[in-house]
């Protein structure tokens, strides 16, 4: 209750509404049953989540609250906790949306949810604010693969070779693209290129065989 309260009175000061009033757009963030994760685990997520409630009852700045939000966001996602991330990233977002990292990292959060059709578009998202960040360009491609959209992956990749032409990822996903093309030599110039840069890379075998 004491969290809820002082999440309500954060929201006032954000929309200018009395506390009875919260916004849609900011949402409790309950901490999960991390009875079955490991004691370090379980530790590090306790001690997080502590910091944000701290952070909500002293009200601190919204770009601050941000980044509270973000990190245990991004502290759920890496232990599995994919509802609890997908509410403290939105919470990040809203509170920071200009900030590339948190619909970054909603992709990943609906990437791991096996979502690729949702996560592409947070790709898309983040690159407005970092147009030529590789990974996000990358997985952007990745979930437009995912779904067989092999033309629409085909651009983010293009854009990201022109700015790390050796960028073994990049180099793989246009490989792919290639193959689902059809174009044969292409697609073994770019799979060559992939293995050359990440010779420890199984996963690249296959398509190239």
């Amino acid at each position: 209750v004491r969290s809820c309260l002082s999440l309500f009175i954060l929201v006032a000061l954000i929309s200018g509404c009395s506390p009875s009033t919260p916004s849609p757009t900011i949402q409790p963030v309950a901490l999960p049953d991390t009875s079955s994760a490991a004691e370090p685990v379980q530790q590090q997520i306790r001690e997080r989540y502590q910091s944000l409630q701290a952070a909500l009852e002293r009200q601190a700045p919204p770009s601050e609250l941000a980044t509270a939000f973000g990190e245990m966001g991004k502290l759920f996602m890496a232990a599995e906790y994919y509802d609890a991330a997908d509410t403290s990233l939105r919470n990040a977002r809203q509170l920071a949306p200009t900030d590339m990292r948190w619909p970054y990292f909603l992709g990943h959060v609906y990437r791991y949810r096996s979502d690729p059709a949702n996560a592409a578009p947070f790709s898309e998202e983040a690159l407005t604010h970092a147009p030529q960040d590789v990974p996000s360009l990358v997985w952007l491609a990745e979930m437009n693969l995912a779904q067989n959209r092999h033309d629409a992956a085909e651009g983010p990749l293009e854009k990201a070779r022109a700015l790390d032409p050796a960028n073994g990822a990049v180099l793989y996903g246009l490989g792919r693209v290639a193959l689902e093309k059809q174009d044969y030599a292409q697609a073994v110039k770019y799979l060559e290129a992939a293995l050359a840069s990440r010779p420890d890379a199984n996963r690249l075998r296959y398509p190239l065989a």
